[in-house]
């Protein structure tokens, strides 16, 4: 089977080569030993003069380009000093702009791509416009599905598991576990070895699942944002936790992150319940609003409360989460969340 990922590289490193019969492009696959770990290798282009040669750390996403995704990927590569670009199968125009804005280079497979000199300065080369016949979406797969992704990230030892065990774990269908599993079988993400099933590109496929939980699962969930009558954060989640009492219920998004690494908390408490009674709001005090800083979300997956402690949602609900946060400074918090919690997804 072809590694998918060769494969948008190979696609990338060709919109490249399509902009010039002159330019000189070279890929090189990761070196662990040099510190790359993460990236997926690195490009080098020769240009014609007074241009010169350029290198870059390349970094690839597979999956929709969102924004918060997009804002985690940032905080992530800040670290590395040297010129790194984006491949991705799509960038759209606004999205385009947006990378532009925030002096990103990136190259996608339909041709279109914008390249930046050192430090972000001088622009290499820049070509737009270019649509591609079909676009996949996290849309086109039913949030069963996800759930099953989102189980066998958050619990690893799943995957050598049973089918109605992972349905448990998953709170889905043994019928969706199975043509689940199929789906990742034929997508290069599960693979047979002589120990048993093994999940592999975790980092992609946690791509896919931030992007579906933002596009797709998220909003399925979404009981509603809410004012509430407590003065304060440390009065109101006082309150949650008297009003909340005797359900199934986690803090995500900040208000976990912050329990977990005291770093970043962000004004929004987001809180997940297994199920929301009628009289949730009476319980909370809280009033439905549009600006509410209090989300609440109805959480079906019983692996979505595992978190680091009692009352916190399971460090890859937090992490994603925080990538759906409207700050962009939670957004890149959300790193030190998957950098520390979630090491297994690099």
């Amino acid at each position: 089977m072809t590694d998918m990922s060769d494969v948008l590289i190979e696609r990338c490193l060709g919109s490249l080569r399509a902009t010039s019969p002159g330019l000189a492009v070279e890929f090189t696959p990761p070196r662990p030993d040099k510190g790359d770990q993460g990236l997926d290798g690195e490009l080098k282009l020769g240009f014609a003069r007074p241009l010169g040669q350029h290198r870059f750390l390349v970094q690839t996403k597979r999956s929709h380009l969102s924004y918060p995704l997009v804002d985690g990927l940032l905080g992530r590569l800040r670290e590395f000093k040297k010129p790194w670009v984006l491949f991705a199968p799509y960038v759209a125009p606004p999205m385009g702009r947006y990378l532009a804005e925030h002096h990103v280079s990136y190259v996608d497979a339909v041709g279109n791509l914008h390249l930046l000199g050192p430090g972000g300065r001088d622009l290499l080369m820049h070509v737009e416009g270019r649509t591609p016949e079909r676009v996949a979406s996290a849309r086109e797969m039913r949030v069963p599905a996800h759930l099953v992704n989102f189980a066998l990230l958050a619990r690893r030892p799943l995957v050598q598991a049973t089918v109605r065990t992972i349905a448990e774990a998953a709170g889905v269908s043994k019928t969706a576990v199975a043509d689940q599993l199929q789906r990742l079988a034929e997508q290069g993400f599960l693979v047979r070895t002589r120990e048993g099933p093994t999940l592999v590109r975790t980092a992609d496929l946690l791509d896919r699942w931030v992007g579906a939980y933002l596009d797709v699962v998220r909003p399925r969930w979404l009981v509603g944002r809410f004012h509430a009558q407590a003065a304060d954060i440390d009065a109101l989640e006082h309150q949650l936790e008297k009003g909340l009492a005797g359900l199934t219920w986690a803090f995500g998004g900040g208000a976990a992150a912050w329990r977990m690494t005291h770093f970043h908390r962000g004004e929004q408490t987001v809180v997940h319940v297994a199920s929301a009674p009628q009289d949730l709001t009476a319980r909370l005090r809280a009033l439905p609003s549009s600006e509410g800083k209090l989300v609440i979300l109805s959480t079906p997956s019983a692996l979505g409360f595992e978190g680091t402690e009692p009352h916190l949602a399971h460090p890859l609900l937090v992490y994603s989460e925080m990538l759906a946060a409207q700050d962009a400074r939670t957004r890149e918090a959300a790193e030190d969340i998957r950098r520390q919690f979630l090491p297994e997804t690099e």
